[in-house]
């Protein structure tokens, strides 16, 4: 029985009967969860057996649990017990949790890319995932790139208000670099990197959602080796430092991925000596999302702002760049750069040939990016575009891709194929 149903039965019912108010949970199951186990289930509700039962604070655990993006779809239901008490049932469909992917052909930037991805999106049944990536690239443009990494998340350790996240990764990447003047030079970057955060939510208890804080840390051993054209152009080095942030999140995700809310954030970073890196920087970031439903229907208006400045030497190489599929789509990947940058997206999603899950995007890009003592730094270009998306509702965050865009500012176009969303 449908929480509704049982709420509309107890008030027609005789005199005999509990009514909402004095039926108490006894109970609180789950159904369908063969690999999610119950305690990440539990971390996001809003009820507690003993407690009266209470509609909206059912539909909020629905809404967190179904949040997760773990599942095809959430459902409750409650069901009537002894002594005037109810069970709360949540059945849930999950998805695949593991998948491979041959990364053969070319990404979202035309890179010709040889190798596989293994993702593991819900490992051990406690809302982890595990990445692994080995992959050679002939890079659009100009150059080969190497790559290798490892990438664990834990949004939260059960039973704790603790997130966690680590990556490794090592690249070796042929690339032409450019001087103030218009010289360049062919280098060849050899980058280890390591990088671990943890986060912490406000509440212990309850979805995760709201606010959070956390600390992080990054390491980078960068060495250049000089191949040909203008030397002294990039400098060798060791790069660390730590970050602190604040967030929030608010964001509900719906039967078909469509999403509703708002998130933001601010970051803090800096590094020196003290921490054993060969630079001093400080930097400052920011971000603002918000996912609208005009008029609740399955069209959704989304759009994000972002920006950074940092103090970073150019020596090491710009602090930000822009140009891409995830940046300003249309112009040349990674065009624009320097040590401070601003990004605006807007994207229009509305579904075609009456399929939820299909949609069609209009979409417009706006940014630039920029080094201390440019001309104009405020100049903003701008993109704009057509393309679809495919919610692989089985798969976690899949969302097949497809953006036609073109850049005014370069007088060109582009044709973009990925497996993510913009944001």
């Amino acid at each position: 029985m449908s929480l509704a149903a049982f709420v509309g039965a107890s008030t027609d019912a005789s005199a005999s009967a509990a009514p909402e108010s004095a039926s108490l949970i006894g109970a609180i199951r789950f159904e369908g969860n063969r690999v999610t186990r119950g305690v990440v289930l539990r971390q996001q509700l809003l009820i507690r057996v003993g407690e009266p039962l209470s509609q909206p604070a059912v539909e909020a655990s629905r809404q967190a649990i179904m949040n997760l993006g773990l599942f095809v779809r959430v459902e409750d239901r409650i069901e009537p017990m002894p002594d005037r008490r109810v069970a709360v049932i949540f059945a849930v469909k999950e998805k695949t949790y593991v998948w491979a992917l041959p990364r053969l052909g070319r990404n979202n930037d035309g890179d010709i890319s040889y190798g596989g991805q293994l993702e593991f999106d819900n490992l051990f049944g406690l809302d982890q995932r595990l990445k692994l990536i080995a992959e050679q690239k002939r890079i659009a443009g100009g150059g080969t790139s190497d790559q290798q990494s490892i990438e664990y998340s834990s949004a939260r350790i059960p039973n704790t208000a603790y997130g966690f996240s680590a990556r490794v990764g090592a690249t070796e990447q042929r690339e032409r670099l450019y001087a103030p003047d218009g010289t360049s030079g062919t280098y060849r970057n050899e980058v280890l990197s390591l990088s671990a955060g943890l986060t912490r939510w406000l509440d212990r208890n309850g979805p995760n959602s709201g606010w959070s804080g956390g600390v992080g840390m990054d390491v980078s051993l960068v060495r250049y080796r000089y191949l040909a054209g203008a030397p002294g152009l990039a400098a060798s080095g060791r790069d660390a430092g730590m970050n602190v942030h604040v967030d929030y999140t608010r964001v509900a995700l719906g039967r078909y991925g469509y999403r509703r809310g708002v998130e933001y954030g601010l970051s803090l970073g800096g590094g020196g000596r003290f921490i054993g890196s060969d630079y001093d920087q400080l930097a400052l970031g920011g971000y603002y999302r918000r996912y609208r439903q005009p008029g609740g229907g399955s069209s959704n208006l989304n759009y994000q702002l972002r920006f950074g400045f940092s103090s970073r030497s150019r020596l090491l190489g710009p602090a930000y760049t822009l140009g891409g599929a995830d940046t300003l789509r249309g112009y040349a990947r990674d065009s624009l750069e320097g040590n401070a940058y601003v990004l605006a997206n807007v994207e229009y999603l509305h579904p075609l040939f009456g399929r939820p899950l299909l949609r069609g995007v209009l979409f417009t890009d706006l940014g630039n990016a920029w080094y201390r003592g440019t001309a104009k730094p405020w100049r903003l270009d701008q993109a704009l575009g057509v393309g679809l998306r495919w919610h692989i509702d089985w798969l976690v965050n899949v969302d097949l891709r497809v953006d036609a865009a073109y850049a005014p500012g370069q007088r060109r176009s582009q044709i973009y194929v990925g497996s993510r969303s913009m944001f």
